[in-house]
């Protein structure tokens, strides 16, 4: 498994061979969801292409995005 992830590229050989054996490449829906405020974090995401959004949602479920990351 080559990484395309900066932050993984980044990594040292050793840390890198840690988390290797963990990693799988997915594709993602255009607006899955990564998480779920107040939910179990299942997966950790390392963006190869594309952007994922930060969506903030008030009491009054209106929605706002905040961030953008990729």
């Amino acid at each position: 498994l080559q990484a395309k992830s900066e932050l993984l590229r980044r990594m040292s050989a050793d840390d890198f061979a840690r988390l290797k054996p963990h990693l799988a490449s997915v594709f993602l829906e255009l607006r899955a969801p990564l998480e779920t405020a107040g939910e179990k974090i299942e997966a950790v995401y390392f963006l190869e292409s594309g952007l994922a959004s930060v969506v903030a949602r008030t009491s009054a479920a209106t929605e706002a995005e905040v961030g953008i990351i990729g």
